[in-house]
């Protein structure tokens, strides 16, 4: 009888992952749950402890020892015990200690490099020991944008050769159809917008989301437009110091601006579908993305966008989209203010979604996944 192949998933972030990195993680799961067979097995190895997300500083550090353990210790002996063929980890990490596995990993941006200044001193610390140990014997490093590889490529070029381009999907909307809506969670938003066209955007309230600017060009946009306002859908970053959202609220009182300008928090998914379905435009003003989901999603729903020119997002936006200088306020106030006011640009760039949005495809990802695993 021939060997099964099987491929172990580190599971543990589905209880810590927030926003793009859950996302990327739960809707790969499904797509790999998909295609087992005779001759594949998919096996979820899983944490079954509760992570503590808290702030206190005993307990952060206790989380950080638990982690070390996980990914050092159980991980490796769980693919032994299950007789894995691959160790998959969606998190950076993988163990140090290696056997007959073949380990991958996902990186799914340089953040760690170019903004060390947002991360705990202890986490930045393991992951340029312990993670980039891992990395230089993984068997493979998969990646979601060109942008990235060439980005890790110029500071790890050691790792060039490993390194994989597979573009991410965007969330099945779809199935949240039978799902009941918080009535008062969208009454809140739909109250706040009254009739009103509005400019959304969608991640978490980053520093690098240069969501500063986007209030002083949403500003000028004003001067032209009264009746539009601005819903600004997410939540705090995992991580202390890249997290802007006491400064925004700030800037919103101080400018006066509570009536123009939504801070929802978190929303549900299918809050966060009729936010999409019923917005004017999505704009992604960051300074640095390894992706662009908000991007994809926006094309799914047929939205148009404006994004900033940088980093992975005229990658993965193409023609379907306007591009600003970020650090240009009048150019993203102007890139707002087309989008709001000619439809014919927005038919244009609707219309050049088409071939584009047909790449980002969860399904389609995890079978170039499992080619990379089987080829290797």
């Amino acid at each position: 009888m021939e060997k099964k192949y099987r491929i172990g998933i580190d599971v543990r972030d589905l209880k810590k992952a927030r926003t793009g990195t859950y996302t990327y993680l739960n809707e790969i799961v499904k797509s790999f749950s998909k295609m087992q067979n005779t001759d594949t097995e998919i096996i979820l190895l899983n944490y079954h402890f509760n992570v503590y997300t808290g702030k206190n500083y005993l307990l952060k550090i206790t989380e950080h020892i638990l982690f070390f353990i996980w990914k050092q210790m159980a991980l490796p002996l769980l693919c032994i015990h299950y007789k894995c063929s691959v160790l998959f980890c969606t998190d950076y990490f993988l163990p140090l200690i290696k056997f007959k596995t073949k380990y991958y990993s996902v990186f799914h941006d340089c953040f760690f490099f170019d903004h060390p200044e947002y991360y705990n001193p202890i986490w930045l610390a393991s992951f340029k020991t312990l993670g980039m140990g891992a990395a230089k014997k993984a068997d493979g490093i998969i990646v979601p944008s060109v942008h990235v590889k060439n980005r890790l490529s110029a500071i790890k070029p050691s790792l060039q050769n490993k390194i994989t381009v597979v573009y991410e999907g965007h969330a099945d909307f779809s199935s949240l159809n039978e799902q009941p809506l918080s009535a008062t969670e969208w009454n809140l938003i739909y109250g706040f917008i009254n009739n009103r066209k509005y400019i959304l955007y969608v991640g978490t309230l980053d520093k690098r989301k240069n969501l500063e600017r986007l209030i002083q060009a949403f500003q000028k946009v004003m001067n032209s437009n009264h009746q539009a306002c601005l819903v600004i859908a997410g939540s705090s970053p995992a991580y202390k110091g890249s997290d802007q959202s006491k400064q925004l609220k700030k800037i919103l009182q101080e400018k006066q601006l509570q009536h123009s300008i939504l801070l929802t928090g978190r929303v549900q998914q299918l809050t966060l579908k009729k936010l999409y379905e019923n917005a004017s435009l999505l704009v992604q003003p960051s300074t640095d993305e390894g992706f662009g989901l908000p991007i994809v999603e926006a094309m799914h729903f047929e939205l148009p966008f404006a994004a900033a020119n940088n980093t992975a997002m005229p990658e993965i936006g193409g023609n379907a989209g306007m591009y600003f200088d970020p650090y240009n306020i009048d150019a993203m106030a102007d890139a707002i203010t087309a989008l709001l006011e000619n439809n014919t640009l927005k038919k244009e760039l609707i219309q050049n979604t088409t071939g584009i949005k047909e790449r980002y495809n969860w399904d389609l990802a995890a079978r170039q996944i499992m080619d990379i695993f089987m080829s290797k």
